[in-house]
């Protein structure tokens, strides 16, 4: 089974990205699931969190901008 989680990214230290991280890095463990993050944007630094290698993390867009403003973009 594939699971994917859409997020803003995981730049920002505490809510959703470490939730996120911490749970996909968990179903990862799974050999039955194949996990995927799907993130609004690409960081400038690099992630405070400790992710899997198992999961796979993808970015739309380069620049930072919010969902509402993503989606709008199309």
């Amino acid at each position: 089974m594939r699971i994917c989680f859409l997020l803003g990214g995981f730049s920002n230290y505490g809510g959703i990205g470490r939730a996120t991280a911490v749970l996909a890095s968990h179903l990862s463990a799974d050999p039955e699931l194949e996990i995927f993050a799907l993130c609004l944007y690409r960081p400038e630094s690099r992630s405070g969190y400790d992710i899997a290698p198992a999961v796979h993390v993808d970015y739309l867009f380069e620049a930072p901008l919010t969902i509402k403003r993503a989606f709008l973009r199309g």
